[in-house]
C-alpha cells in the first residue's frame, strides 16, 4: 500500500493523507491500512477499507479506476498501477 500511495502521489493524485501514506517507512507498514482508508475517504472513493487483504486490493484497483474516469489520474499510469500493484500483491 505504501508503494501504491507513492505511485499515486507521483501520478498527480492529491489529498492530505496521501503524502503521509507514501512517506511511510518499511517499519511503519502496519500504519498503511489506516492511512490508505483515510486517503480513500478524503478522495470520496470508498466508505471504508475492507479488512480482507484481497478485498482491499480490489477496492484499491476500483479507486484508481475511478480516478482515471474523473481525470485525476493519467490512464496509462493508472492502468500500470492497477496491473502491477493490485494484481500482483
Amino acid at each position: 500500500m505504501i508503494d501504491a500511495g507513492l505511485e499515486a502521489l507521483l501520478a498527480g493524485v492529491e489529498c492530505p493523507s496521501l503524502a503521509l501514506l507514501a512517506g511511510l517507512r518499511k517499519r511503519e507498514e502496519p500504519d498503511a491500512p489506516e492511512l490508505f482508508a483515510q486517503v480513500l475517504e478524503e478522495l470520496g472513493l470508498v466508505p471504508g477499507l475492507p479488512t480482507d487483504s484481497g478485498q482491499a486490493l480490489l477496492e484499491m484497483a476500483r479507486s484508481w479506476a475511478i480516478l482515471i474516469v474523473h481525470g485525476k489520474l493519467d490512464p496509462v499510469e493508472g492502468a500500470d498501477m492497477i496491473w502491477w500493484r493490485a494484481s500482483t500483491e
